[in-house]
């Protein structure tokens, strides 16, 4: 990226966050900017939460569905740069022993490269901004990282202005937990699949219910956790609090 378009999308940021009364609507949408702009596959910008010590995901951009969770300050990546403040480029060939890992990595979304910064308000910090796998394959640059960390700047002075209640909630119970199941049948030369890479997390206490259209396969997602031969997918990763097994075809996966 050469200063001109650097400098165009930094004054596009600075309209969003500045301009926009709404702050929500502001960070969201100069996340999407970013995203848009550095041609990522996903982003993300993290709150914490003090109350509970964990991160929030408030805004997110790309293929891993991150509502409704939160994670505890731990060894990954996302928490690593919170507490320390310290901003984290990293590729995928490169091994670092300050975290395990990015939380992104660990739930659907293989990491390539990423830029991670710290949201400072000067006088602490309140999270942090992500940016994941150019599209291009390429690496972030110069000109990118620091165009994240002017973003993150900014936002988090904006935070401070206005005020944004991070909650985390209640940590809820998991009982099931299946990721990336997949069935399939014979048809004719080859086979059909009826369940894609399904993600599924049941919590105690939780009223379920699954909609669909007729053969859309509404019986066969909680069949696919179940104890029949039957019944067993094709392919999953099914963890638990004893155990986690994942398994290609014909996998027992339990």
């Amino acid at each position: 990226m050469n200063e001109s378009p650097y400098v165009t999308i930094l004054e596009e940021l600075f309209e969003e966050l500045l301009g926009e009364a709404n702050l929500e609507t502001a960070l969201a949408g100069s996340l999407n900017i970013l995203t848009r702009a550095l041609r990522c596959e996903a982003g993300a910008i993290w709150l914490l939460d003090r109350k509970t010590d964990r991160l929030v995901p408030m805004f997110q951009v790309g293929p891993v569905d991150l509502s409704n969770v939160s994670i505890e300050m731990g060894t990954n990546v996302e928490s690593y740069v919170t507490r320390t403040g310290e901003s984290v480029l990293l590729t995928k060939k490169e091994e670092d022993d300050r975290f395990t890992g990015s939380f992104l990595d660990e739930n659907g979304l293989p990491v390539r490269g990423m830029v991670c910064v710290p949201l400072n308000k000067l006088d602490e910090i309140v999270g942090c901004l992500q940016l994941v796998n150019k599209k291009d394959g390429t690496a972030f640059t110069d000109h990118e990282i620091q165009l994240c960390k002017r973003t993150a700047a900014l936002a988090a002075l904006t935070i401070g202005e206005k005020g944004l209640e991070v909650n985390a909630g209640e940590k809820k119970d998991v009982l099931i937990s299946l990721r990336g199941v997949i069935k399939e049948f014979p048809s004719g030369d080859g086979v059909n699949r009826v369940l894609k890479g399904i993600d599924l997390d049941i919590y105690r206490g939780e009223f379920l219910v699954i909609l669909g259209e007729s053969g859309s396969c509404r019986a066969r997602r909680p069949q696919a956790g179940g104890r029949k031969r039957a019944d067993r997918p094709t392919g999953c990763c099914i963890p638990s609090s004893s155990s986690s097994t994942c398994g290609p075809t014909g996998a027992v996966c339990w």
